[in-house]
Formats: structure tokens, C-alpha cells, sequence
């Protein structure tokens, strides 16, 4: 060691204070990360102003995170000094001296202490020929040295340029300081934005579960969806959903790993169970590990298999509806995070589960209502189907197909006891399998349905194969119609709805509801199947009471036509028998007067005639359709003729052809108001004019009978007006009618053919 002093010119030291300057205001301004950079820049000026070769400034304070700034104007080889530890290992003589020294000066290292061995070797292999250290102090502790070494020349500096190195290491450490400072900020400030990324993340999940949550409004998918993000949120293998049903805790649902011990709907007792230790006292619950569990809750764990599970309780205001749990995170364990974010989500939760119920109860009120409608909508559409003019078949067909829709069944079967023959047949049907043919018909047996179906009441059976398979199982116990039919319901369906037929309080049939699936009867369920059942005995009623109709309809009508014969054709016959009898004495006595009855005899038998044509006519409707109107016409005339001896002046203009049901509804026409001559206008003659023309159709009748009064605001209900007027309407064509009495009247019928 060395006390002598080098001085350095006066130019350089006045570079040197002009570099200080401009240090210290430079590094003032310099970003963080441009101070390490700037550090060796500034050793690098050091050197040039010094010239010297080699400058490091050394870091041991624990409080910087720089170990080592390395200036050096040759190829020699850098320390491998790269740890503070490594620093202090290798100079343990150098910062003792440095402590207690202002600096330190080596120009001579054989000077060395002994305990400077270390340092001796590491200078020795260096080649250094001189050395000075300078130390800095932070905080009243050796932060840092920075030493000046040169391999190739000895040198020596005064006081005032130790005083100017000290000023450079103290605007490098203080630097260095601000660089740690605003490294910490930073580093503060992004565990700071981490944290509110972290919190953001978990928000904008939570707010995208409870998003999901509430735009999910089933029931049972809200239910597994709660469980599925619960899982997700807290990275674990197993979530689940145990909800508050009559005192107990039932299992939802679960998500996750299936190895899950606990079945869909196990329920558990609130006083033996963890849930329900949750549950009661509506705080969450971590257990870490489930075996250190009191022996109360054993058979529990036992039967879930895991080994950390978090259970935090639903609390809907002040009522714990359920508990929400997770089990065994993927990687690492359950701790207060999870049980902050779980707390969290099941407030979400618990409004989702609400919101769903409610929305469930609104779907239950809707669907109720709209089954309500539809269930209106068909009974009107049966009720118009029993107005028809249907056959039955086609009635129970439709009645079959509807009731098969409202009650959701697989098929329907319309059944009819035939006592007679003592069988049951199948009247009607809706998708009843093929298999169904071999029981169309089969003997009828009373039995315990039959007694309880003849008081209106229905059969339910949820179970077939219980209630029914028992009877296979002795082949003494069924007839083999009776097997066959217990055969093919059980291979088809699992229940079955049978409601009673009850016509004038007698045991018509039934009407039988199949399920392919099992299935519990509500009482809504039965009390429409006994209003469907209610439908299908109308329909068979109403059709018995078309047939009695249709009956004495006939009856009706055969009698009508016998009273027409007698008093029309018979009649006439029989007045033509009269004079046929008296013609051959009257033709000796007097041939004149016998040729004009002759002459009479002769319109009677055409009158007679036209008149069984008109009774033909009636008898095969669509002869109608095939005559022309001047042959129709033509024959009323006749009829009229022979029946009442009056003259009828026929004209016919024109040779166009009607419309069908014009025809039709002009014949009746004619035919009404010539029967109505006949029986109340007591004419001389009766003039008759139709116009056939292209688009137009006029008829004319006219008598010079006793004409009537005609109140046209009033229109007349006898005479048969009104029949003639509704023909009128059916064929859009218009009707006059004008009468005064004593002045016979005239009738007019003018159509004319529409565009479209």
C-alpha cells in the first residue's frame, strides 16, 4: 500500500467536474431501465478522463438487485462475479478495509497482508499493477465499492480526484436507488394489476356464470349448470348441488368425476351429514382433509370418496335452501380463495335457482292454460265432427286420434261389448300396433273392471307388468284369448287408462288410453278421459239417432209417395176407368159427346203418366240432373193437366242449358208453385214462359186464379213462399211475386250467370 498522490492535469480535472455535472443532472432524467446502460457509459468516461484501463463498481447490498458494472479497454478476461455471494467470498479483506477506510490503495501486491491471500491470488492472475478502491455507503452500511485496476501501469490519484470518483459512485448508487425504487413501484404496481386482473377475471366470470345462469330458465338445467361452473370455478374434480326438500338434503346433481359415490336424489339426514352441518350453520365449511372428520359423519365420507371438500350453504334471504360443494382441486388444495370465489357464486346461484323456479311456475301456469285451450279447441272440434254428416266410423276415428293427442298417449282403442254374442270388437283406433288384430275380437268376460266401468269410473293401472304379467305366469289362469291379450299389451306398453262408454246408464264399451312408458294418472288426467269418453258415446248415440231418423225418413217418404199415387195417379186413374167404362154404350147412344170423352180419356191416361214420372223422379233424384228443363217442365204441365183439368200454356224460349243445381232449383220452383194453383187459385188457365238465353234465365208463371194479398215486409209463411224463396237464394237468382186478389198472380224467377 501507498500513501503517494498522482495529480492529474488541471484540463482534465475541469472535464471531469464538467462530466459530474452533466451526470447528475443526465441520470436524473433517465428511464429505469436506461440506468445500467448509463452506469457503464459513465465508468467508460471515468476511464477515458483517467486513463485507466479497467473500472468495476461491486454491489453487496442485499437491497439492489445489480451485482457487478464492468468497464475495461482491453481483452482481458471479465470476473466471473455474478452473485453478491461470490463477491463477498472474494474479497473478504477488501471490504473489511473498505468499512473502516475511505478508500484503498494497492500499488505494490507483495505488500499484501496474509489475510489478503484471496484478493492477492485473484490480482496476481490478473497481472494488476495498481488498484484503488473507493467505497459507498448506504444507509450507514457499505453498499458498494468501485475500483479503478490497471494491468499495464502503476498510477497514483490525489484527494480531489478520490473526491470526484466518490461523487460518481454516489450519483451511480443513488441512481441504482431510484432504479430499485421505481423497480419496486413497478413491481407493486403489477402485483397490483395482477391482483385486479386476477379479481377482474373472477368477476367477469362470475358475471358470465350469472349470465349463463339467468338466461337459463329450465329447472334441471340451471340445477346441473350451477354444479358444472361451481366445478369449473374452483378447478376441482367434483361439484355438486344438494337442495332442501321436507327436511332433508336431496342430490341434484353432481359434475365432474363419475367415481362419485352419492346416486342422483340420495338424500341425506341433516344431523348425520357434513352438508347438513353446512346447511344449518349457513357458513361455508373447508375440510382439508375428510378422514380427520368426527366419527359421526363416517359412513358420509365414506361413501363420496374424496379427500378435501368446501361446502358453503344457499341462502335465500334468511332461509337455507340448499349447499353447494366442491371436492379435490386438479392441482394444489382448497383453501380461503376458493371458499371466497364458492360464496361469491353461490349468491348468483341462488338467484338463478329462484328466478328458474319462478319461471317454471309461469311456464306451468302457461302450458296449464294453453292445455286448456287446446283441450276447448278439441272438444269444439269434436262436437262439430258429432254435428256432421259422418259415418260413425269416421267420427270415433277422429275422436280416437284427438283423445290419443290430449292425454299424450301412445294409442287409443274404442271398444264395443257386444252382448249378444258375449265379444268385445274393436270400433276404432289410433296408432294401435298390427299385433292389436288378433284381440278385434274376443269372447267378453266379467270380471272386476267390468263391475267398476259399469259405475263410470275408470281403470288406471301405472304398472302392466305387475298388475298383468302375474297372470302369465299360470297357464290355468287365462283363456288363450284372454293370454293372447294380456301378450300383446305387455310387449307394447307399460300403462294403460281404460274410462267407461255409458249409454242410456248402460255399459256401452270403453275407450283405453296406452303408455309405451310408465306412467302415474293425475286427476286432471282421468276426469278428461272420462269428458273424451263422454264425446265418444255422444257420437254413438247421435248415430243411432240418425239411423232411427234416417228410418222414419223413409218411412216418410214411402208414405208420401203412396198418398201422391192416391191422390194423384189414383185419382186420375180411376176417373179414366169411369169413362172408359161408359165410352162403349155412349159411342152407340152418342159418338159426338163419346169422342169428346174419348178425347178426355186420352188426358187423363197422359196425366197419369206424367205424374209417375214426376213420382219416378223423385224416387231416382238424378234423373233430374239428366233431363233437360223443357222435358221437366213439360212433364209438370202435363201432370197439372190430368190431375186438375186445367189448361196450361207452356212457352219455351231459347235452347241453352242450365247449370246442374240451377235446373234443379228451378224445377222446384216451378213444381211448388204448380201444386199450389192446384190445391188454392181455382184458375181458368195457367201461362207458363221460359227464356233460355246465353248468361240470362227468366221464368214466368202466371194464373187468372184468386190471387192473394202480399205483404212484402212480412213475407207470407204458408203457400209455400218461403220454400220457393230459399230455392231462389241457393242459386243467388232473384224472386218476385205479385198477387192482388181476384186478380190472379204471377210469379217471376230471374238467374243470372256470374263472371267469376
Amino acid at each position: 500500500m501507498t500513501n503517494n498522490i498522482k495529480v492529474i492535469e488541471a484540463n482534465n480535472m475541469d472535464r471531469f467536474d464538467r462530466f459530474i455535472t452533466e451526470i447528475s443532472s443526465e441520470f436524473i432524467n433517465l428511464e429505469y431501465h436506461e440506468i445500467s446502460e448509463a452506469i457503464i457509459l459513465g465508468l467508460q468516461k471515468i476511464s477515458e478522463l483517467l486513463d485507466i484501463e479497467r473500472i468495476v463498481i461491486y454491489v453487496i447490498s442485499n437491497e439492489f438487485n445489480e451485482s457487478v458494472f464492468e468497464w475495461k479497454n482491453h481483452k482481458s478476461k471479465y470476473r466471473n462475479l455474478t452473485t453478491k455471494e461470490k463477491i463477498k467470498i472474494q474479497f473478504p479483506w477488501l471490504i473489511c478495509q473498505l468499512e473502516k477506510s475511505p478508500q484503498v490503495y494497492i500499488s505494490d501486491l507483495s505488500l499484501l497482508p496474509e489475510s489478503a491471500h484471496i484478493e492477492k491470488g485473484l490480482f496476481l492472475s490478473e497481472k494488476i499493477l495498481s488498484l484503488v478502491a473507493v467505497p459507498v455507503f448506504h444507509k450507514s452500511n457499505l453498499a458498494a465499492w468501485m475500483e479503478l485496476s490497471s494491468s499495464k501501469k502503476s498510477f497514483e490519484l490525489d484527494h480531489d480526484v478520490i473526491s470526484r470518483i466518490k461523487n460518481c459512485a454516489n450519483i451511480f448508487m443513488s441512481a441504482l436507488t431510484r432504479k430499485k425504487n421505481e423497480e419496486k413501484i413497478i413491481l407493486l404496481n403489477n402485483e397490483l394489476e395482477k391482483k385486479i386482473h386476477e379479481k377482474s377475471i373472477e368477476l367477469t366470470t362470475l358475471l358470465n356464470i350469472q349470465k349463463a345462469l339467468t338466461t337459463e330458465l329450465h329447472v334441471d338445467h340451471v340445477i346441473q349448470l350451477i354444479a358444472d361452473e361451481a366445478r369449473r370455478l374452483t378447478n376441482t374434480k367434483i361439484g355438486t348441488l344438494f337442495l332442501l326438500e321436507d327436511d332433508i338434503l336431496k342430490l341434484k346433481t353432481f359434475s365432474g368425476d363419475q367415481r362419485f359415490g352419492l346416486p342422483i336424489g340420495y338424500e341425506i339426514s341433516l344431523k348425520q351429514s357434513i352438508p347438513g352441518v353446512a346447511l344449518k350453520t349457513g357458513s361455508p365449511l373447508l375440510i382439508e382433509d375428510v378422514n380427520d372428520t368426527p366419527e359421526i359423519f363416517h359412513d358420509f365420507v365414506n361413501t363420496i370418496k374424496v379427500k378435501c371438500i368446501l361446502l358453503v350453504p344457499l341462502l335465500s334471504g334468511r332461509t337455507t335452501i340448499g349447499v353447494i360443494s366442491v371436492a379435490d382441486k386438479e392441482t394444489g388444495v382448497l383453501g380461503k380463495d376458493d371458499e371466497r370465489l364458492l360464496k361469491m357464486f353461490a349468491n348468483v346461484a341462488t338467484i338463478a335457482l329462484g328466478n328458474a323456479h319462478i319461471y317454471q311456475q309461469e311456464q306451468d301456469r302457461r302450458e296449464e292454460a294453453e292445455r286448456g285451450q287446446k283441450i276447448a279447441e278439441a272438444l269444439r272440434d269434436i262436437l262439430r265432427i258429432l254435428n256432421s254428416k259422418l259415418e260413425l266410423p269416421e267420427v270415433l276415428f277422429y275422436i280416437a286420434n284427438q283423445s290419443k293427442d290430449l292425454l299424450s298417449a301412445t294409442s287409443t282403442m274404442v271398444r264395443k261389448i257386444n252382448y249378444e254374442k258375449s265379444t268385445v270388437i274393436t270400433e276404432a283406433s289410433a296408432n294401435l300396433p298390427q299385433a292389436f288384430d288378433v284381440i278385434k275380437e274376443i269372447p267378453f268376460y266379467e270380471g272386476g273392471s267390468d263391475r267398476i266401468l259399469r259405475e263410470n269410473k275408470p281403470v288406471a293401472v301405472s304398472d302392466l307388468s305387475e298388475s298383468l304379467g302375474r297372470y302369465l305366469e299360470d297357464p290355468q289362469e287365462l283363456s288363450d284369448p284372454q293370454k293372447a291379450w294380456v301378450e300383446v299389451i305387455l310387449r307394447y306398453f307399460k300403462s294403460h287408462l281404460i274410462v267407461p262408454l255409458i249409454i242410456s246408464e248402460d255399459l256401452y264399451g270403453t275407450l283405453t288410453f296406452y303408455y309405451e312408458k310408465q306412467r302415474e294418472f293425475t286427476t286432471e288426467d282421468i276426469h278428461l278421459a272420462l269428458t273424451l269418453a263422454t264425446q265418444v258415446s255422444l257420437a254413438i248415440e247421435n248415430a243411432r239417432l240418425r239411423n232411427t231418423e234416417k228410418e222414419i225418413a223413409v218411412a216418410a217418404e214411402r208414405n208420401r209417395l203412396a198418398r201422391d199415387l192416391h191422390d194423384a195417379v189414383t185419382q186420375t186413374l180411376f176417373s179414366a176407368t169411369l169413362i172408359a167404362e161408359v165410352l162403349p154404350k155412349l159411342w152407340k147412344k152418342n159418338p159426338s159427346e163419346a169422342e169428346q170423352r174419348l178425347e178426355e180419356l186420352r188426358q187423363l191416361t197422359r196425366g197419369a203418366l206424367a205424374e209417375m214420372r214426376t213420382l219416378l223422379l223423385e224416387l231416382r233424384p238424378s234423373a233430374l240432373m239428366d233431363a233437360s228443363l223443357p222435358e221437366l217442365m213439360k212433364q209438370l204441365c202435363e201432370a197439372l193437366n190430368g190431375r186438375s183439368r186445367l189448361p196450361v200454356d207452356l212457352q219455351i224460349l231459347g235452347d241453352e242449358e242450365l247449370p246442374g243445381e240451377v235446373k234443379v232449383a228451378v224445377y222446384r220452383i216451378a213444381q211448388e208453385a204448380l201444386n199450389n194453383i192446384a190445391k188454392h187459385a181455382d184458375p181458368e188457365e195457367v201461362f207458363i214462359q221460359i227464356q233460355l238465353q246465353k248468361d240470362h234465365f227468366r221464368m214466368m208463371i202466371h194464373d187468372d186464379g184468386k190471387g192473394m194479398v202480399i205483404n212484402k215486409e212480412a213475407p207470407s209463411n204458408h203457400l209455400g213462399l218461403n220454400i220457393m224463396r230459399e230455392r231462389a237464394q241457393s242459386i243467388n237468382a232473384k224472386l218476385s211475386i205479385e198477387s192482388e186478389p181476384k186478380e190472379g198472380t204471377t210469379i217471376i224467377v230471374d238467374w243470372e250467370k256470374q263472371k267469376n
